[in-house]
C-alpha cells in the first residue's frame, strides 16, 4: 500500500495551540491523529477497533499501524479582534435595548476572554497530511483511515472553537480526493451523499456491539444560501443560535428567580443542552449561576458549526448534529455558586423523547433555511 496525501485548507481562522496557549498556532501530526480517533467515535466505531487502529496503552497495547506526517511546520498568528466585528452587531430578542446580539463574537467569546490571546493559523492555508501504513496494517483497516479523513475534508475542524465553526477544514486536493468541485449548495449535497455511502460501506467493518463514543452523527443542516466572506457565513449561523438562546423562557426567569430571589430549581435549564459548563448572568442582579455536569467538567455542544468553501468563492454555512444520552444515566447538574445539585432536563440529546430544547432549535430556527440531510449510521 502506498503513502496517501491529504491536501487541506484551512477556511475558517484556527486556533490550535502551539508549544504555549497564548503562543505561534500550530498544525502537528498528534491533533490531527486526534481528531481521526474523534471521527472514528462519532462514525460508530468500536472501541475494540478503535484500539487496534490507533493504539492502546496497558497489558495489551498495541502500537497504531500507520503514521501521520506534517511535511512542514505550519503555523500562524492570526488574532481574532472583537472590535472588527462590530458591523455585525444588532438588537436581540431581550426586552432590554442594551442587550444585543453578534454571531461571530458570540461563536469566538472565549478566544480573548480574560487572559486569552489565541492565535490563530489564517483562512486560505494549505497544508498536507501523509498517511503511511506500517507492515501490520491490512487494506481494510487503511480503506478506514481514508474513509475518516476523506469526511473530515467535508466537515471536520481543528482547534479550539472548532465546534462553533472555527478551524473549518476541506480537501484541496492530494493523490486519492480531488478537491470539493461544488458551486452551489445543492452541488455540495450531492458530492457529499456521493462520499457518506461509500464510507459508510467501509466503516461497517469496524463497528461492534460496543460504540467507543457516547455521540454518533445524526443529521447534517446545508444552508440554502451562500455568503461572500467566512465572517459572514459564520456570523449567520451563530447569529441563529445566539437568537434562539438569548432571554428565552422559562430558562430566563427561573434562573433570574434563583438569583435574585432564591427560589430553587426543580431542575436545570433546558438550555443546558447545548452544552456546558452555561453560566448565566443579569444586568441587574449581582452574582452569577454555573451549571455543570455533576460527575464531568463540562459537557461538550452536540451541535457542531462547519463552513464550507465552494468553487466560486462562496462560503457556505451548515450545522452538524450528534445524537446520544445526556449526560450518564443517573448524573445531575451541579450549580456551582449556589453548592447544590439539580436534575437534568432530559435524557436524550436527539430529541426523541421530546424533553430537550435542541429538537426546538432544528424545527423553529434551522430547518426553515436548510436542507436535511441525513447522517443514519447504518
Amino acid at each position: 500500500m502506498k503513502r496517501l496525501r491529504f491536501e487541506f485548507e484551512v477556511v475558517t481562522p484556527m486556533f490550535i495551540g502551539g508549544a504555549s496557549p497564548n503562543g505561534e498556532a500550530e498544525i502537528r501530526p498528534p491533533s490531527i491523529k486526534g481528531l481521526l480517533r474523534w471521527w472514528f467515535r462519532a462514525l460508530g466505531g468500536s472501541k475494540e477497533w478503535e484500539a487496534r487502529l490507533f493504539g492502546a496503552t496497558g497489558e495489551n497495547g498495541s502500537k497504531s499501524p500507520f503514521k501521520l506526517v506534517v511535511r512542514k511546520t505550519i503555523s500562524g498568528s492570526w488574532r481574532f479582534n472583537r472590535n472588527v466585528y462590530h458591523r455585525f452587531e444588532k438588537r436581540g430578542r431581550c426586552n432590554d435595548p442594551r442587550v444585543k446580539i453578534n454571531g461571530i463574537v458570540y461563536a469566538g467569546y472565549s478566544l480573548t476572554l480574560g487572559d486569552n490571546d489565541r492565535k490563530a493559523i489564517p483562512p486560505n492555508t494549505k497544508f498536507s497530511v501523509y498517511c503511511i501504513p506500517t507492515l501490520a496494517i491490512t487494506a481494510k483497516k487503511f480503506d478506514s483511515i481514508v474513509a475518516i479523513l476523506s469526511v473530515i475534508g467535508y466537515l471536520g475542524g481543528l482547534g479550539t472553537r472548532w465546534r462553533r465553526g472555527f478551524g473549518s477544514l476541506q480537501l484541496s486536493g492530494g493523490n486519492y480526493f480531488k478537491d470539493i468541485r461544488a458551486r452551489t449548495p445543492e452541488d455540495w449535497i450531492k458530492e457529499f451523499q456521493k462520499l457518506w455511502q461509500n464510507v459508510n460501506t467501509k466503516m461497517r467493518e469496524f463497528r461492534g456491539k460496543t460504540f467507543a463514543g457516547v455521540w454518533h452523527m445524526s443529521k447534517l443542516y446545508v444552508w440554502r444560501r451562500t455568503f461572500p466572506s467566512w465572517e459572514e457565513a459564520l456570523n449567520e449561523i451563530a447569529t441563529v443560535m445566539q437568537e434562539f438562546r438569548q432571554c428565552r423562557n422559562p430558562d430566563h426567569d427561573q434562573v433570574f428567580n434563583l438569583l435574585r430571589h432564591n427560589r430553587p430549581l426543580r431542575q436545570a435549564p433546558k438550555r443546558t443542552a447545548f452544552g456546558m459548563p452555561l453560566t448565566f448572568r443579569f444586568r441587574n442582579v449581582r452574582g452569577v449561576a454555573t451549571f455543570q455536569p455533576a460527575n464531568h467538567e463540562r459537557m461538550a455542544s452536540p451541535l457542531i458549526f462547519h463552513i464550507a468553501k465552494l468553487q466560486n468563492g462562496s462560503y457556505l454555512p451548515m450545522l452538524i448534529k450528534l445524537k446520544g444520552r445526556f449526560l450518564e444515566a443517573n448524573e445531575r447538574i451541579f450549580i456551582k455558586e449556589k453548592n447544590t445539585y439539580v436534575s437534568k432536563p432530559g435524557h436524550l440529546l436527539d430529541g426523541q423523547d421530546g424533553d430537550t430544547i435542541l429538537k426546538d432549535f432544528i424545527e423553529e430556527a434551522i430547518s426553515p433555511l436548510t436542507e436535511e440531510v441525513s447522517l443514519w449510521i447504518e
